[in-house]
């Protein structure tokens, strides 16, 4: 059985998200942009999916996510059998100004940590996720994880491009660092146990802000033992600015298209 997951950290009301690529007005909007996004992700991954287990997981009861007017999370879950998940975060730092909501991804997987179904198979996804295909189609049975390997964004010729999401830059002279996104994350029942015992053994590492960070340490480090493949072929991140568009003919084949540049753009598919 696959299980679909999604996630949101609600950051606190005096503070408005913002990020490299988006910037919003004012704290309700902000939510509102995010919560589009869930629902246009869980649309798209139920209609190519229907076989598959659906979770949401937020630090915030049912009842207070409602900010897209006139419309009721509590139904839409229940009427597309949704699981909702209320977790408080162990892994999120409040006070970072910048990203701290991404390492919500971590409060997600000790969640199925903690109730494992070891012949599963977990695939996580940023909520600016669209999913154009069946998952089951991505050949995945033989490997225990699967990632994004985002290093044509950040590396050209050997060369770091970026600090990679504010980073400390000593990690970037690590011979074999490879940067891995935060989009995706594929996880085998089998091996859900021992990598969060792994992201645990340094959790929190000093000049680590984000989820990539970990992942990208993780999975150029510290797996041993198990067999990953990277997601390339079916996803992209995928720009569509004035400064930088790759969109490509070719992409209309892929199964899942992470959309970062859009999110307060989208309209709601449900």
């Amino acid at each position: 059985m696959n299980k679909i997951i999604t996630y949101f950290y609600f950051e606190d009301t005096n503070k408005v998200g913002g990020y490299s690529n988006v910037r919003f007005k004012n704290y309700f909007k902000h939510n509102e942009t995010y919560m589009r996004c869930i629902l246009n992700f869980f649309v798209s991954s139920k209609k190519f999916n229907s076989n598959s287990d659906f979770y949401f997981i937020t630090n915030r009861p049912i009842e207070s996510i409602n900010y897209i007017k006139n419309f009721d999370f509590k139904e839409f879950f229940k009427k597309n059998n949704i699981k909702f998940i209320y977790k408080e975060s162990k892994f999120v730092n409040p006070k970072q100004e910048k990203w701290a909501g991404s390492m919500y991804l971590f409060d997600a997987i000790e969640y199925f940590y903690k109730n494992n179904e070891k012949t599963c198979k977990y695939f996580f996804f940023d909520n600016d996720v669209l999913i154009h295909g069946n998952l089951d189609n991505l050949g995945f049975d033989d490997y225990h994880y699967a990632y994004y390997n985002i290093s044509e964004e950040y590396i050209k010729n050997g060369v770091w491009l970026t600090d990679f999401n504010g980073i400390n830059k000593q990690y970037l002279k690590y011979k074999n660092f490879k940067p891995v996104g935060g989009e995706f994350l594929y996880l085998r029942g089998d091996f859900l146990d021992s990598f969060f015992e792994k992201f645990l053994s340094i959790f929190p590492k000093d000049g680590f802000l984000t989820e990539e960070h970990y992942l990208s340490y993780l999975f150029s480090y510290l797996i041993d033992g198990a067999k990953g493949i990277e997601v390339n072929d079916s996803l992209k991140r995928i720009w569509l600015t004035f400064k930088h568009n790759n969109l490509e003919k070719k992409d209309i084949n892929l199964q899942i298209l992470h959309l970062p540049s859009e999110k307060n753009i989208w309209f709601t598919l449900a």
